[in-house]
């Protein structure tokens, strides 16, 4: 009997395989859209729904846009150094067996941009959001792809291991997610006087759909970095072992952000040998839905560098670490003023970094070429740790590249006027001043002028 890992590359039925493998896969992962925008427009307040919906949105349309016009070019353009591709801009002279990697790159692309829409939503201009994922989707991503990706990268010819983008997506987007927040600053009412406050989402149920379709689509994600299950070049043990790693990865990092959150730590008195003593105790918290959730995400990020090169019992491990990793951040950023309404810093910038230092942690012997050995944890030996470092500076040189050019776009944007809107804009809701509210108000319910029939007042907390 003849297998399909046996056959040629160039035979007709293996590239039929592999052809309808990345297609199906890819329209799969483009389902994460949609997981993004139910879990992004459960997470803001009702009066921002339609505003962060049509920022998912137009990140598609401006994703493909840009992508088309020079993403795939500077990422995968042949005539190319190591720093970046120079040909096959709006696909020209680019032949039709190229275009399923196209479309494979493109939902990767906008994946990766997404990431920020949630970490400025309720308070940023529509026109700064729309000029970063023209940046993101036409050059900072497709350059960094091309650096870890292609065959001329600089860091792909280091030995930089990232089998699905724990680095190159996700440490991309939490990147310009971390600086976006900083610059276009806290939401009216969330920190004052040392203090915080919640300003929670508005339906808990969106954001959980939106989770299960992200989960369903990183399973995809996952598998179709492989790139086919036919042909020699190809392993179909990759493709079932990132799924086991995708599922248990979640699993752990979900169930470890729900027990911390639920033990949690809060200040109260206590009566010590008959004084009053200030002091932390545990099980403060509760059982958080939506803590657990960005948990299950952080796993999921953190597996896609190492889902081929590791054991699920490590595949496991990562994700519990990821749940932990997650709490922190969140934790941290919080203490430094920092309003990332999604967490999204936490979740793909913490998870991301985790993933990129995990996969050479557990990567198991024969897995990984620079390291037949295995990684820190089976050999110990010197090629392991090298790769380790050249695994930290990747990640230092993308967050750096991804933060330095979305920081410069968003300081001009701030000096000139135009990251932010207006205080009154951001009170009333960003959804009513466009005119098209995901939750539109009975006009009984408002104050309305007799003469010219104008709403005279409308709460701010719609």
């Amino acid at each position: 009997m003849v297998h399909l890992s046996d056959l040629d590359d160039s035979s007709d039925i293996v590239k039929a395989v592999n052809t309808a493998f990345t297609l199906l896969l890819s329209i799969i992962i483009f389902v994460m859209q949609p997981g993004f925008a139910f879990l992004e427009a459960g997470s803001v307040r009702a009066k921002n729904t339609t505003n962060i919906l049509l920022k998912n949105l137009v990140t598609t349309v401006i994703g493909a846009l840009m992508y088309w016009a020079t993403g795939y070019a500077f990422g995968y353009g042949s005539n190319s150094n190591p720093f970046i591709g120079s040909n096959k801009f709006f696909l020209i002279n680019t032949d039709a067996s190229e275009f399923p990697n196209f479309f494979y790159n493109y939902v990767f692309a906008v994946t990766s941009a997404s990431i920020l829409s949630g970490a400025v939503a309720e308070r940023t201009r529509l026109v700064a959001y729309f000029s970063f994922t023209s940046l993101s989707t036409g050059f900072v991503y497709p350059v960094i792809t091309h650096w870890a990706w292609s065959e001329n990268g600089w860091l792909a010819n280091l030995g930089f291991v990232d089998f699905s983008g724990s680095a190159v997506v996700h440490i991309t987007g939490g990147s310009a997610a971390l600086v976006g927040a900083i610059l276009v600053g806290p939401r009216i009412g969330r920190f004052k006087n040392g203090r915080v406050f919640p300003l929670p989402g508005h339906s808990v149920v969106l954001v959980t759909l939106g989770y299960f379709l992200l989960w369903f689509g990183f399973f995809a994600f996952n598998a179709a970095s492989e790139g086919g299950i036919a042909g020699i070049d190809y392993n179909p043990e990759n493709v079932g072992r990132a799924v086991v790693n995708t599922a248990l990865s979640a699993a752990g990092g979900t169930f470890t952000a729900l027990m911390i959150l639920k033990i949690g730590f809060m200040k109260t008195n206590l009566k010590i040998m008959g004084k009053n003593v200030r002091a932390w105790t545990p099980f403060g918290g509760y059982w958080s839905m939506c803590g657990a959730i960005n948990g299950g995400i952080t796993g999921m990020v953190a597996i896609c560098a190492g889902c081929f090169a590791v054991e699920p019992w490590a595949g496991f491990v990562i994700g519990t670490v990821a749940g932990a990793v997650y709490c922190f951040w969140s934790h941290f950023f919080i203490l430094a003023n920092i309003d990332d309404p999604l967490n999204c810093g936490a979740v793909h910038l913490g998870g991301g970094l985790w993933g990129i230092m995990a996969v050479i942690i557990f990567a198991h012997p024969d897995r990984i070429s620079d390291i037949p050995d295995g990684g820190i944890l089976y050999s110990g030996s010197g090629d392991a740790f090298i790769l380790f470092g050249v695994q930290c500076i990747g990640a230092a040189v993308i967050f750096a590249w991804s933060f330095t050019i979305t920081g410069a776009l968003f300081f001009i944007y701030r000096l000139l006027g135009i990251l932010r809107v207006s205080e009154a804009q951001e009170e009333d809701g960003l959804d009513f001043k466009n005119g098209e509210p995901a939750y539109p108000i009975d006009p009984a319910l408002l104050h309305i002028s007799s003469d010219t029939g104008s709403v005279d007042d409308m709460s701010a907390n719609t």
